[in-house]
């Protein structure tokens, strides 16, 4: 086992990482099988989306890589061994439930065993609330212990309940493990970022299978575990002061985390008003009503990832603000949110959003739409020449950058859908665009090498855009380029490095400049990826092995030359 104070070493946590995420992708067809074998399967039925039935034993794979990466790689202090124990119990409560489909009460009562493993074993729990409404400083005394349970056991629950679409759950843990990662690494809580580190590369390995359309679900031993690593994560994060050194206010906390959370609240006070039973299942949840707006699965999806990622970049904006100032702000913010989706659900807006897709056609000429389907062929290859160029210009990276090329590499090989068809194309485009941001980062970081790489990078962005405008004002069929659910989790992880990544690590103006750069040249390029990639994912190769070819060239250059 590694000692401790090397936890913050770049290579150190991605060994962790890379450990998580080899080992989830591993055990995901192993329990796929178990949950066929065992018929542990999700029907259909009137509150589903899917139309026939799927494993939804993939919280195994998840539960089982998170903990022998956290068991090999990282120091098994006091809260290690809370996350743990009490992980173990909601998982196995989870497991159980899946199985043998226990009542709301007991599986509750396993809710409540496993948080409150956490904090006797860790000895970790909330004080108090700090200055929330204004009025003063809240804390819990001998309340301390029920109140924290109750706070993880509602992280769970909400979690849980929002697990109603491919990639859903998931992906909100995603984005919010980004933030609570850097919200740890700034008050050097090392073992806490070990922990997200561990848990973020399983639920990526997940999410590969879980994506849109998906091949298997977490069930409730996934989405139960998660949600109490979350709820445990925030605890931790949030303990033992009111907002000073060492810890995060627990408001900033829970407008990370708001968007399922406020979600539970919401759907659980409108059935109680109504004189309903608050834990009894209906389709009141906010993808639920998205979906009635006439949206697709995907694009519902999307709108959450991005609502996620908003309120995250809020929480994470205005973490010195006052607890109160916080308190009002985010309040304001979600009652703003289900106040419009209130008033679109009366004035009955089906497919407001994206109705403005009904009507580019009438701008079409056939000439032009004959000479837009002629381009797709000769564009691809002609920008992966292009776009790869550059490389033989920045030679030598730096360790660092060396470091991540090869990361890059093992990335590519590892979640590209090589043998893959047209149902793994999102992912495809994903891993391409994951590709190029990387790529365009390493470019940006060498401009004092060659200044003229920075207007090359601009000219041939502007051209991508100017393609990508081209090939959808005259297409063959009335089509709007919109990003998919796991686009939207890659923009905004993209996006996440220059706004708080980049202040958090004190990288210069300048450098955070490129990084903004690099941003705005990668999302024309994403779109042309997705015009020019062909229909089957195993089809476009030939793109995947340039970009790991350019990625281990750049890398070896770190070290050989």
């Amino acid at each position: 086992m590694l000692p401790f104070n090397i936890l913050f070493d770049i290579s150190f946590l991605g060994l962790i990482f890379f450990t998580s995420l080899l080992l989830s992708l591993l055990f995901i067809p192993m329990s796929s099988k178990v949950a066929v074998a065992l018929d542990v399967l999700d029907l259909p039925d009137e509150r589903k989306i899917h139309d026939e039935p799927l494993p939804r034993m993939g919280g195994i794979a998840i539960a089982l890589s998170f903990f022998l990466a956290v068991v090999m790689c990282i120091k098994v202090i006091p809260i290690i061994q809370g996350f743990i124990l009490g992980g173990v119990v909601a998982a196995f409560i989870g497991l159980l439930d899946d199985i043998f489909h226990f009542p709301p009460k007991l599986k509750f009562v396993g809710e409540i065993i496993a948080a409150l493993v956490f904090i006797v074993v860790s000895d970790t729990y909330l004080s108090g609330l700090g200055n929330l409404f204004g009025f003063g400083d809240i804390y819990f005394g001998a309340w301390g212990i029920p109140i924290t349970v109750f706070c993880m056991v509602g992280v769970m629950n909400a979690l849980n309940l929002s697990d109603g679409l491919d990639g859903l759950a998931a992906g909100i843990a995603v984005i919010a493990l980004i933030f609570l990662g850097i919200l740890s690494y700034e008050i050097s809580s090392w073992y806490v970022l070990s922990v997200i580190i561990a848990l973020f590369g399983s639920v990526i390995g997940f999410l590969r299978f879980n994506n849109y359309p998906a091949k298997l679900f977490m069930g409730d031993t996934g989405s139960l575990l998660i949600g109490f690593v979350l709820g445990a994560l925030a605890v931790a994060l949030a303990s033992n002061s009111q907002g000073g050194e060492g810890s995060i206010a627990p408001v900033t906390l829970a407008i990370i985390l708001g968007v399922p959370i406020v979600d539970t609240l919401y759907v659980m006070g409108r059935r109680f008003i109504k004189g309903l039973n608050p834990f009894h299942p209906d389709k009141t949840h906010l993808h639920h009503r998205l979906l009635k707006f006439g949206l697709q699965h995907s694009e519902v999806v999307t709108i959450i990832y991005t609502l996620t990622i908003l309120f995250c970049f809020l929480g994470w904006s205005i973490k010195y603000w006052p607890d109160w100032g916080q308190f009002y702000f985010g309040c304001g913010c979600f009652i703003i949110l289900y106040l419009v989706l209130d008033f679109l659900e009366r004035r009955n807006f089906n497919n407001l959003l994206f109705g403005f897709t009904q009507k580019i056609g009438n701008i079409k000429r056939r000439d032009f739409v004959s000479v837009s389907g002629q381009s797709v062929k000769y564009i691809q290859p002609v920008f992966l020449v292009m776009f790869l160029f550059p490389a033989l210009f920045i030679l030598p990276v730096n360790n660092l950058l060396g470091l991540l090329s090869f990361a890059i590499v093992c990335i590519i090989l590892i979640l590209y859908p090589w043998n893959g068809g047209k149902k793994s194309m999102p992912l495809a485009y994903g891993v391409i665009f994951l590709s190029c941001f990387f790529l365009l980062i390493l470019y940006n970081f060498n401009l004092e090498i060659s200044p003229a790489i920075f207007y090359y990078l601009n000219i041939l962005s502007l051209l991508a855009f100017c393609w990508v405008a081209f090939r959808i004002l005259f297409h063959r069929y009335d089509k709007v380029l919109l990003p998919s659910s796991f686009e939207i989790l890659l923009i905004g992880f993209s996006w996440f490095i220059p706004i708080v990544l980049g202040s958090t690590l004190d990288i210069t103006t300048a450098m955070q400049k490129r990084l903004f750069w690099a941003c705005l040249q990668a999302i024309p390029m994403l779109g042309l990826v997705k015009l020019s990639m062909r229909s089957h994912a195993r089809r476009n190769k030939g793109m995947a092995l340039g970009f790991v070819l350019v990625f281990l060239f750049l890398g070896s250059t770190a070290y050989l030359v």
